[in-house]
């Protein structure tokens, strides 16, 4: 039914008084949905639903792959990080190496320095390559940190596990990565034997053939 029909039965209904105010509401009722709904529903050639007031967010003619959640996406009613969506595809940052304590510090630069993550709800996916003598070489006593993409949430659990590869040239090592509450940087720890590990140093990457390859995980 369209507004013009409406204003015909409204006007047959003038002339029959015992209809016309049960017919008035109807009427006034459909008009007043209709003038707060803003949508446009097209035949299967157009191919998309379009709603056009308030924060709805319109899907590109197209279909699957085509249209942009900037922000992310709500699920229910939540607006904190554990019900938004956000970032699904792959983003890049740069894995800033950092020595935390020690003495005699120099951090190693690589000609290859890459990151990369992947953020759904609260957990953040990480990819790292550090690679190739880009520079100085690594010396010290200094903890072996590198930048997160994503500070860590504060409910982290503060634990050690087996992430990725060190090599300095001379030697290789499986890393594990530390990741306390709150943090925003990791502590890379080396197994040095089948039952030890110790924290990683600026010397530890000492050697022009050195490189870092980690892949893991943690909550935001």
């Amino acid at each position: 039914m369209t507004l013009s029909s409406l204003t015909v039965t409204r006007n047959y209904a003038e002339n029959k008084p015992w209809n016309k105010l049960r017919v008035d509401e109807i009427v006034d009722s459909i008009e007043s949905w209709s003038s707060q709904v803003s949508a446009k529903v097209l035949d299967a050639t157009d191919a998309y639903i379009y709603r056009a007031a308030g924060t709805d967010v319109p899907i590109t003619d197209g279909g699957t792959g085509v249209s942009t959640l900037p922000t992310g996406f709500l699920i229910g009613a939540g607006t904190g990080a554990i019900t938004a969506l956000n970032n699904i595809a792959w983003s890049t940052f740069t894995p800033t190496v950092t020595l935390v304590g020690g003495a005699g510090n120099t951090v190693p630069e690589y000609t290859t320095n890459t990151g990369r993550y992947r953020r759904i709800a609260d957990v953040v996916f990480v990819d790292i390559y550090l690679t190739g003598d880009g520079g100085a070489e690594g010396a010290g006593t200094g903890q072996f940190n590198i930048a997160l993409p994503v500070a860590a949430s504060a409910s982290t659990p503060t634990e050690i596990s087996p992430m990725g590869y060190v090599n300095n040239g001379a030697n290789q090592w499986i890393s594990h990565v530390q990741i306390a509450p709150s943090a925003t940087t990791i502590l890379l720890v080396l197994q040095t034997t089948a039952t030890t590990i110790g924290t990683m140093t600026g010397a530890d990457q000492n050697n022009a053939t050195r490189s870092i390859r980690l892949r893991f995980f943690y909550e935001v």
